[in-house]
């Protein structure tokens, strides 16, 4: 077998193709997860008494990586919009969380790479081919996870965060296998993805679910603004470039974008927004303009306007089997 690195010494995962973008530095409160108002303090959804975000299934309560990081992000942005440290207080009780409940992996990387575990089963678009049996892994949970750590790092100058971002970026840098952990594979045309639902075991197969691949580029982002790490920049144009290699399978030409490319039935006119804004962020990290010139935005049915889109960005549409099949997913 091959002997682990340390971080500073350890590969990427394999090679892939990219467009050799120079990333833009961009200023807070222009990247990702920007709002002119904060949050509110209130989570509607399952948490406990320090805040931290929940997951119910089926009666029993689970921790949920990536609803943990999100809620971090949303509510570190809200320090920045107002100074109270009540935000502040939440996004370190939902990062602390993730910390405190990190699976740690030393196979590749010496130091350790983190990752966070979906302790409970869950079928894919109620496919039971796509069972995923736990413990499994999301490369959006952990690319969450890491743009947290990273922000809180360059908001607190505190060095575990700092630390905690490290280990968690070491997590990319493991290639899919079936013996362990992983969220970066190379797909048949030399690209990279970064699985939203990765299975340790190889089964089942990548599903390429598109928004949380996109998701974890910009964690991918914060991390390389924080440290310059040349493998994070380009594990992000490597995603990147594998995200616009393949908008043309993610289109429906003047209707919604398809939610992943191993299901093209299904759709959602939430996700399809999302998709619009990632892309929108992708042309703002390397000033591409084919992000904004292939943005799929003039796929939008002309019976929605654009609030309509943004306020059904959780919401999802056409559950008809002649409309396509509304998703299932745990983001």
């Amino acid at each position: 077998s091959v002997k682990a690195k340390a971080l500073a010494d350890a590969p990427l995962p394999f090679s892939f193709a990219t467009n050799g973008w120079a990333l833009v530095d961009i200023p807070d409160g222009q990247r990702p997860y920007p709002a002119s108002t904060a949050a509110s303090l209130t989570d509607t959804k399952p948490h406990d008494a320090n805040g931290v975000r929940k997951f119910v299934l089926n009666g029993v309560t689970y921790d949920h990586p990536q609803g943990q990081a999100a809620l971090g992000l949303s509510m570190l942005d809200g320090y920045r919009v107002t100074k109270n440290k009540r935000y502040l207080d939440i996004a370190v009780a939902n990062a602390t969380r993730l910390v405190n409940t990190k699976v740690v992996d030393t196979t590749v990387v010496a130091d350790g790479a983190w990752f966070f575990p979906y302790k409970f089963n869950f079928a894919l678009h109620r496919y039971p081919a796509f069972l995923m049996r736990a413990p499994w892994y999301s490369g959006m949970a952990q690319g969450q996870a890491l743009g947290l750590f990273s922000r809180l790092a360059a908001v607190t100058g505190d060095a575990a965060w700092q630390t905690a971002a490290d280990r968690t970026f070491a997590s990319f840098l493991i290639a899919k296998r079936s013996t362990g952990p992983w969220v970066s594979e190379k797909d048949a045309d030399g690209h990279l993805w970064i699985e939203e639902y990765a299975a340790p075991t190889g089964t089942p197969p990548s599903d390429r679910t598109f928004n949380g691949h996109n998701f974890a580029v910009s964690g991918l982002y914060d991390y390389f603004e924080l440290t310059k790490d040349v493998r994070a920049r380009q594990l992000a144009d490597g995603a990147m470039t594998a995200a616009l290699a393949h908008l043309p399978q993610l289109r429906t030409p003047a209707w919604l974008s398809h939610y992943c490319l191993a299901h093209p039935e299904v759709t959602s006119a939430g996700y399809h927004a999302i998709h619009i804004g990632q892309m929108l962020w992708f042309h703002q990290f390397t000033g591409d303009y084919r992000f904004e010139a292939h943005t799929i935005r003039g796929d939008i049915p002309g019976h929605f306007d654009g609030l309509q889109l943004q306020n059904l960005l959780v919401k999802t549409l056409f559950a008809s089997p002649i409309l396509g099949r509304s998703p299932r997913s745990v983001d």
